[in-house]
């Protein structure tokens, strides 16, 4: 069955969030250099979370894979993304 409306903005949601938190990882990078090879395997960890979840979807929508959403809930998803800009703007501003 390929993937339904909800599922596929579940796949959206979870691909910008790990954009996000690569970014913010990025951000650290620089703003504690003496950690910046920590921070930066960090985001290129995120990038690649994001890449693999791009491939999850493309699996799922021809079907090759199934995509059980669970407990994951759109709802749930966008509180988080919330919350997670808000430390991402923190981050922007050097408030860390």
């Amino acid at each position: 069955m390929a993937l339904n409306p909800a599922q596929n903005q579940i796949f959206d949601l979870l691909v910008h969030q790990e954009e996000m938190i690569s970014e913010l990882y990025d951000i650290f990078s620089k703003q504690f250099p003496e950690h910046a090879s920590f921070w930066k395997e960090l985001s290129l960890a995120e990038t690649r979370h994001a890449e693999l979840l791009s491939k999850f979807r493309e699996s799922a929508t021809k079907e090759q894979i199934t995509f059980d959403e669970g407990k994951i809930t759109i709802t749930t998803l966008n509180a988080y993304l919330v919350r997670l800009n808000e430390v991402l703007d923190k981050a922007k501003k050097g408030q860390f």
